[in-house]
């Protein structure tokens, strides 16, 4: 007999959270939201308005004169210098290549 019993447990523990939701929907529409009325702010602009005034020769001299000399950077490695490696690289290459000289002398 238990076994045609269906459990009864889950179908009330679905029933009621389905209620509940309804429930929470149903209150949500009943009550409108608040409106709050944003006051727009005056906006502040801080500006300089600098006329263009033709160019004389007096002012041509003090512009050229308030001008600061921009330094060139020295590249790293000038295009015409070799690159030279560090003393420890150059020592492992060159073992290298002799190894390499006497496995060739070797196979042959």
């Amino acid at each position: 007999m238990q076994k045609n019993r269906k459990p009864l447990w889950p179908f009330i523990l679905s029933l009621s959270l389905h209620l509940l939701l309804m429930l929470i929907f149903a209150i949500g529409l009943h009550f409108d939201p608040i409106l709050i009325e944003a006051v727009p702010q005056t906006e502040i602009i801080q500006a300089t308005l600098v006329e263009d005034l033709p160019s004389t020769p007096q002012t041509k001299a003090t512009k050229a004169s308030t001008k600061k000399p921009v330094k060139q950077e020295k590249p790293i490695v000038d295009k015409g210098e070799p690159i030279v490696a560090k003393p420890k690289v150059n020592a492992l290459i060159e073992q290298k290549k002799a190894d390499a000289k006497q496995k060739a002398a070797e196979a042959e």
